[in-house]
């Protein structure tokens, strides 16, 4: 994979992918590429982070909408440690 296809992705994950996310208050960004496989890797923030329809809006979403637009990738794999954010949709205790 050369630069251009980093930049293009860069901006198919800006213009494309986030503002989609951004409706439930998240986001993706690409931590690294391995040329050799086509595997690419991201880490979510904000509302995805820690939200337990994560693994859905990779598997479902992010995935599909990555692996049409670009037919190099072979593999997206989400390297977030959900386990450290906090459910976004979550509003305390609804019987207190």
């Amino acid at each position: 994979m050369d630069n251009n296809l980093k930049t293009k992705l860069l901006g198919f994950i800006e213009n494309d992918v986030n503002p989609s996310l951004a409706s439930h208050g998240g986001w993706i960004e690409l931590k690294s590429i391995d040329e050799s496989t086509g595997i690419i890797e991201i880490k979510m923030g904000g509302g995805c982070h820690g939200c337990a329809a994560s693994a859905m809006t990779v598997q479902h979403g992010i995935k599909t909408a990555l692996m049409e637009q670009f037919k190099e990738i072979t593999e997206v794999v989400d390297v977030t440690e959900h386990s450290t954010g906090q459910n976004p949709f979550f509003m305390g205790d609804p019987f207190k």
